[in-house]
């Protein structure tokens, strides 16, 4: 069995976006921005992510992310973020704020995601990303973040509070990703069309499109684990998971 033990080690893998294609750009116009601030003391999380002004007159891409887990075991802390694609921000964040003997706030995150702005014409693309998890076990946390895209903003969030007082009111987190819902999980391509043009973005595809995400086996772990994956072109994601522990008697 092949064993991957890190204690308590956060690797964190933020992968930036590598400009790839033909088109026309002006660094002072078109962005992708993205930054993550933790508070102990406060127990605060915040996440922006954000990819505006990009012109690009002809595009197409394609790439594969696989990642195996196959036999694998983890002890302790596991955070990474792999993905392919261009004019993208990605990352995932781990905050273990453990000081039982501390009165804490309650946890609180606020995460935002925008894509604005954007012109593309994307003729083929072809994304996959593929996980393997059979026979997987873990103990602690798991974190992974797996994208395969373009013109796309994801991110995974993990946050462990222990101290006094910690437990959070009943609707602590805030989740925007604008201008749309986002409780929306799947929307039609007509829903689509209409919060790109709310954003101002313009991005037409005439080419073949292939977007799959897979994964095999059910990971065991004992503990906290989060994993978010996507294939495609102009996702928005957030995955947040929060876990708080009151140690008052």
């Amino acid at each position: 069995m092949r064993k991957l033990k890190l204690g308590a080690v956060l690797v964190a893998g933020m992968l930036i976006l590598a400009f790839v294609g033909a088109g026309i750009s002006h660094a002072e116009d078109a962005y992708t921005y993205q930054y993550f601030l933790t508070n102990s003391a406060a127990n605060f999380m915040l996440t922006t992510q954000g990819i505006s002004g990009w012109q690009v007159a002809n595009f197409g891409d394609n790439g594969t992310v696989s990642l195996n887990f196959s036999n694998a075991t983890v002890n302790g802390l596991y955070n990474a973020s792999y993905g392919v694609g261009s004019f993208r921000n990605q990352g995932s964040l781990a905050f273990v704020n453990i000081q039982p003997n501390v009165e804490l706030p309650p946890a609180t995150f606020v995460g935002v995601s925008f894509s604005q702005g954007n012109r593309a014409v994307i003729s083929d693309y072809n994304y996959a990303v593929n996980l393997n998890f059979n026979a997987f076990r873990g103990s602690g946390i798991v974190v992974i973040n797996l994208m395969a895209g373009s013109f796309s903003n994801q991110l995974t969030a993990v946050s462990l509070s222990m101290g006094k007082n910690v437990v959070p009111p009943p609707s602590p987190a805030s989740v925007t990703i604008l201008p749309g819902n986002p409780s929306l999980v799947t929307l039609s391509n007509q829903q689509m069309a209409a919060v790109a043009a709310a954003v101002d973005n313009d991005i037409q595809v005439t080419g073949r499109q292939s977007a799959v995400a897979t994964i095999q086996g059910t990971p065991d772990v004992q503990g906290l684990c989060a994993i978010t994956m996507s294939a495609g072109i102009n996702n928005q994601v957030i995955h947040r998971v929060g876990v708080n522990i009151n140690t008052n008697n």
